[in-house]
């Protein structure tokens, strides 16, 4: 099942850039020393209560994932 949806990627005036934190200046130092690494990578589970409506959670899912670049063709 494909979902789709719209998103209206910002213009250059909207775009802020803002310098790197410790941490991520640090990622990207490790990812420099050992390229397609996992040293990064945080696993972690999510305990849900109550309905849940799978189609919404596919679609933020799927919008999460067209958002970072770095975990392009992955799709839910």
């Amino acid at each position: 099942m494909t979902t789709t949806f719209s998103y209206k990627a910002p213009s250059q005036e909207e775009v802020q850039i803002f310098a790197a934190s410790f941490a991520q200046r640090h990622s990207w130092v490790l990812d420099q020393l050992e390229p397609e690494s996992a040293i990064n990578n945080i696993s972690a589970t999510v305990h849900l209560r109550g309905l849940l409506t799978t189609s919404l959670l596919e679609r933020s899912l799927n919008m999460f994932l067209h958002r970072h670049d770095v975990l392009g063709g992955i799709t839910v």
